[in-house]
């Protein structure tokens, strides 16, 4: 069991809380969690890497990774006990809350592919908070009610996140694409005494666009290939 680094005087207050449990070791298989937060992530015992007191409580430490920010909820991943992945789950937090990031609260739009999380669920009470640290000062996270989705079968879900993936795709090349076309353009109105040449550099233009369509697809194939093998 860890407890985290605080001021003096809740430092004292968390030792005469804690003076009761003696010096028996709590551990993820002692702490008692809320039926919801069972309900919501089944695996949530095997998901506890361990627990931290603070101030008399306890609150189990989940570590998570994200996979996909869709701006009010996230697609993460929560790390097992057991030294494996689990599955893919929905997170949908309440409108306007807050994440710890760098120290100070941050919405949840902040969060970005691959980047870890840590998440602390207080014993008997479905609410979590997220960091960006495995050690954050518990009194400064916001706590709350988190929608969990884990649906039977996690193919829909990766599905989806390959779709919001292509979206996100489309929206890059988009804008290149206006681009080069503008640009094809107005090279071929300036040059159009020049036939061939102008012609020439329009077909090399839209080149160069398929070309750089080709590798966003690509590097996000890859990408996708890359989580599914780790």
């Amino acid at each position: 069991m860890k407890k985290l680094a605080v001021g003096i005087p809740s430092l004292l207050l968390a030792a005469t809380l804690a003076l009761p449990l003696g010096a028996q070791e709590v551990t993820c298989a002692d702490i008692e969690f809320d039926a919801r937060a069972i309900e919501a992530y089944p695996q949530v015992q095997e998901a506890c890497l361990e627990v931290i007191e603070h101030e008399g409580a306890l609150y189990a430490h989940l570590r998570a990774r994200v996979i996909q920010n869709w701006t009010t909820s996230l697609i993460v991943q929560y790390w097992h006990a057991e030294g494996m992945w689990g599955a893919l789950t929905r997170a949908t937090p309440p409108e306007g809350f807050t994440v710890m990031v760098n120290g100070a609260p941050t919405t949840i739009d902040q969060l970005r592919p691959n980047q870890e999380i840590h998440l602390f669920l207080p014993e008997g009470r479905w609410e979590i908070a997220i960091a960006d640290v495995a050690e954050p000062e518990i009194l400064e996270l916001e706590f709350a009610e988190v929608e969990l989705v884990v649906p039977e079968e996690s193919v829909e879900l990766m599905e989806a996140v390959e779709m919001a993936d292509v979206a996100a795709a489309e929206a890059m090349a988009e804008p290149m694409v206006e681009d080069a076309v503008e640009d094809a353009e107005e090279a071929y109105q300036a040059t159009e005494a020049e036939d061939a040449p102008a012609q020439q550099q329009y077909n090399w233009t839209w080149i160069l666009v398929a070309a750089a369509a080709v590798v966003i697809v690509w590097m996000l194939v890859r990408k996708r290939r890359a989580r599914r093998e780790v």
